[in-house]
């Protein structure tokens, strides 16, 4: 997939309403132009230009980077942005590190301390996509011979996480996605650059590139302008990447930003869509969670029903990615330098980011402002994302506590099975002490006659003299090797007492002799 960038142009005045025209490059040829149009020295006061750029596919390795159509495309997009906008060298590199992996693996991410971290001006996070695939019998063909159920996204190069639903034949994919964002500001005017990942058409199964067929899952995220603030307009994204997202919200709900004075402010929706993604993530792992609360009785396993369920509480256990979901979260709290520890109500009037003015108003697609009291300015993301890293927390707990009972249960029956078998064991056992002498015995004298040296054979009394006593023989050695400990302390509880009476009347004895 090539690369696809957007340029943005607003006026020096930052009027919502003065916004200007957008010119839409599909070209990284056509992105030089602009770029050096832009460099000129009165063209650079004053002016506020958004890049977004969608990403070229990683390469795979399997061609070398010559010839390589996505090594070309990402080295000259890296070309272009590090030379022309002055962008860091390790931007894209931070961009396109694999995060979130569903195995194992020995790749070692390594971070960034938070005192170098500025937010307001550059940040990496991570979300995730939820993809739901049309084509449906070619993705099973090939997932039939997949030993577990995560593929590779071609473009990326990351894990996929592939849920497949258990009364119906369609697929889930659960992709991580990385954003960024970076701006340089000169003079009154600014720069600023968000790197978007290309949706999957694309994934990777045991080494095999297959080209898949996706729609977005439920209908996508829901709208996070609220309807005092948007006005008559209806907000509908395309859904169909987040590039699309962007350059639709920006299109269509760039006047509800107020002045764009601050490149920070054009980060806005990036920040707002990946937490709405996180949103829509939460829904699903409440449904997972709900569901393997419902279904933990069938562990039991007392029934063929029973059987069945208990199969796909298994395999709902070991598809609750939840602890990856919220380290990622985590991750993207630190990139904006929001604490952990706090309620997401504490801040609805406050702005943690600081990169919006207090003293500005909400402004409507008038221009005209709203007056909102006991309400958060919704441009902030911060009580948005601390309640989504408090929501993932309860899920996690509540996966413990499930985890937790459902061990107790399994113990539970696993010692109630042990005391059945346990029974079982001393009934086979008694029946073969029973019966075992009487065989040995009858063995025994089913020996030829010419060595008992009598014609005739021995008498029948005989064999119950013979097999009584050794029953009772075999009984009595069996209990006193089974109830051995016990038969020891009882003789160590006695050889005290016998032993200590005989040394105190000694003892008395040698004291009364000493007295006389």
């Amino acid at each position: 997939m090539e690369a696809s960038v957007s340029i943005w142009d607003f006026e020096e005045s930052g009027a919502a309403s003065n916004l200007g025209g957008i010119k839409h490059k599909n070209d990284l040829s056509k992105l030089e132009e602009a770029l050096k149009e832009g460099s000129q020295p009165y063209a650079r006061t004053g002016r506020q230009r958004l890049f977004i750029v969608q990403t070229p596919s990683q390469c795979n390795g399997r061609h070398p980077s010559a010839t390589c159509r996505p090594c070309q495309a990402g080295h000259k997009l890296r070309q272009v942005l590090e030379t022309s906008l002055h962008m860091p060298q390790d931007m894209l590199n931070i961009h396109q590190w694999n995060n979130t992996t569903f195995r194992f693996n020995e790749t070692i991410n390594c971070p960034r301390l938070p005192t170098i971290c500025n937010p307001r001006r550059r940040f990496s996070i991570e979300y995730f996509e939820m993809w739901q695939i049309t084509s449906q019998k070619s993705f099973d063909h090939y997932m039939k011979n997949a030993k577990n159920s995560i593929v590779q996204c071609a473009a990326t190069g990351r894990d996929l996480q592939c849920h497949k639903w258990s009364k119906t034949s369609e697929w889930l994919l659960i992709a991580p996605r990385k954003c960024s964002f970076w701006s340089e500001r000169h003079g009154y005017g600014w720069n600023a650059v968000i790197l978007c990942d290309p949706p999957p058409r694309k994934v990777m199964i045991n080494g095999l590139e297959i080209d898949v067929a996706t729609k977005i899952f439920e209908g996508g995220y829901h709208g996070f302008i609220p309807d005092h603030v948007r006005g008559a307009r209806i907000e509908a994204p395309p859904h169909t990447s987040l590039f699309d997202d962007i350059n639709y919200y920006i299109r269509e709900h760039s006047a509800v930003l107020g002045p764009v004075t601050e490149p920070e402010s054009a980060a806005v929706f990036l920040r707002k869509i990946a937490a709405s993604h996180y949103c829509q993530l939460l829904g699903f792992v409440s449904h997972q969670t709900a569901s393997m609360r419902s279904s933990g009785w069938a562990v039991q396993r007392r029934t063929q029903q029973e059987i069945d369920e208990a199969s796909q509480v298994e395999s709902a256990w070991s598809h609750f990615k939840c602890p990856e979901y919220f380290e990622a979260l985590s991750h993207v709290l630190d990139c904006f330098g929001i604490p952990h520890g706090h309620e997401p109500y504490e801040h609805f009037d406050v702005d943690a980011e600081g990169f919006l003015d207090a003293s500005r108003r909400h402004t409507n697609m008038n221009n005209s402002p709203v007056h909102s009291p006991g309400h958060a300015d919704w441009r902030t993301s911060t009580p948005d994302l601390l309640y989504l890293h408090r929501e993932f927390r309860l899920r996690l707990a509540d996966y413990a506590r499930m985890t937790s009972s459902l061990a107790a249960l399994n113990g539970m029956i696993g010692g109630r099975l042990s005391i059945l078998e346990a029974r079982t064991a001393r009934t086979l056992t008694l029946v073969a002490m029973l019966f075992a002498p009487p065989a040995c015995v009858a063995s025994i004298f089913s020996i030829p006659t010419d060595i008992f040296g009598q014609e005739g054979g021995p008498p029948f009394w005989w064999y119950w003299a013979a097999t009584v006593p050794l029953t009772v023989i075999v009984f009595l050695l069996t209990y006193l090797v089974h109830e051995r400990d016990f038969v020891r302390r009882v003789w160590n509880a006695r050889k005290p007492r016998v032993n200590g009476q005989g040394i105190e009347d000694e003892k008395a004895k040698d004291y009364g002799d000493y007295n006389a």
